[in-house]
């Protein structure tokens, strides 16, 4: 039997302090263990900007609690996603994508039954968003989800940068549009994106 006193663990650009227990001299191991978790999004932002280009950008750092829990299904580690239980939460202070301005964004974490969800809530053009994305971990490949009928954004105010960014995937009339304005909101009925390049839909 291992008992973990405290973990720390510092890097660019995540960190973390922990402490917890860690037995594996019964029938089932189990990993227990609660602390801080912080992360550094301008860093975040940094590595998908080198991805994904300027039109991301991320701000702000969080540091908050969190629980983790392990248990193996037999007297070996098989499957530990589906045998995981975690909490945590982040806090962004702004992010600009795809001509959104949103700010301040809570999003809290949770996984458990093999399936992991977060709540995003915070203001995006002077309107409000509201977002619960989940990820199927059952098997893979893994599926992000959205609840049917959702209603994600309320009131955004359209800009010209949005309407050339987002709105123009979209429908092209909007490409190139100067003066933009007006309101925007998107409810999505139904919404389903296996995470590998083999069958999305």
């Amino acid at each position: 039997s291992l008992s973990m006193e405290k973990i720390a663990l510092n890097s660019t650009p995540l960190s973390l302090a922990a402490d917890g227990t860690f037995d594996q001299t019964a029938s089932r191991k189990m990993l227990n263990t609660q602390g801080t978790l912080g992360l550094d999004f301008k860093l975040v932002s940094d590595y998908l900007q080198s991805i994904m280009g300027p039109r991301i950008k991320i701000a702000g750092k969080s540091k908050k609690p969190f629980t983790l829990k392990m248990t193996s299904p037999g007297n070996r580690w098989s499957d530990p996603l589906k045998h995981t239980s975690f909490s945590g939460a982040f806090d962004i202070t702004a992010i600009t994508l795809f001509g959104l301005e949103i700010s301040p964004l809570q999003i809290p974490i949770q996984i458990n039954n093999a399936a992991a969800d977060a709540n995003l809530i915070g203001k995006a053009n002077g309107g409000d968003l509201q977002l619960q994305p989940m990820i199927d971990l059952k098997k893979e490949p893994f599926v992000l989800s959205i609840p049917k009928n959702t209603q994600i954004l309320t009131n955004v105010q359209i800009t010209d940068l949005m309407a050339k960014q987002l709105l123009g995937g979209l429908n092209p009339i909007f490409f190139g549009a100067k003066g933009a304005e007006g309101s925007v909101d998107l409810f999505m009925k139904y919404f389903t994106w296996p995470l590998s390049k083999e069958g999305r839909i």
